[in-house]
């Protein structure tokens, strides 16, 4: 599967340096430094995919996946959030897909094809 999100332009409504919103779409997935980690929740997290595509899969690798971070196994991981998505700019943002209570290090979600330019990732709450 293709990663959609790769190098793609993003922004996000907070973040703690060194974890801004680029090093979320970097394509690095084995250091604790790529990854985005909001300053307060709610956070979110936007991606222009640039074109329309049709998703039916999203994975969110949490901090809880990454070799090294055992000592704090779960800190900084996300517990509730959902994905939300839009064609155009002005559209209004739809969710798609939600998770709640999560424990798992690695989210891999399968949906239901849905047509998608914007990509918005919603947290709600961490662990």
């Amino acid at each position: 599967m293709e990663n959609l999100a790769l190098k793609k332009t993003v922004s996000a409504s907070s973040y703690i340096l060194p974890y801004s919103p680029d090093r979320a779409v970097d394509g690095i997935i084995d250091r604790p430094i790529d990854r985005w980690l909001c300053s307060k929740l709610p956070g979110n997290l936007e991606i222009d995919l640039g074109n329309v595509y049709y998703i039916s899969q999203w994975i969110v690798y949490h901090m809880g996946a990454i070799s090294g971070w055992d000592k704090q196994k779960g800190a900084y991981d996300m517990s509730d959030y959902s994905l939300m998505v839009k064609q155009k700019d002005t559209d209004q943002w739809r969710e798609v897909d939600s998770v709640s209570g999560n424990l798992d290090s690695k989210t891999d979600r399968i949906i239901s094809d849905v047509p998608a330019r914007y990509v918005q990732l919603v947290v709600s709450k961490g662990l």
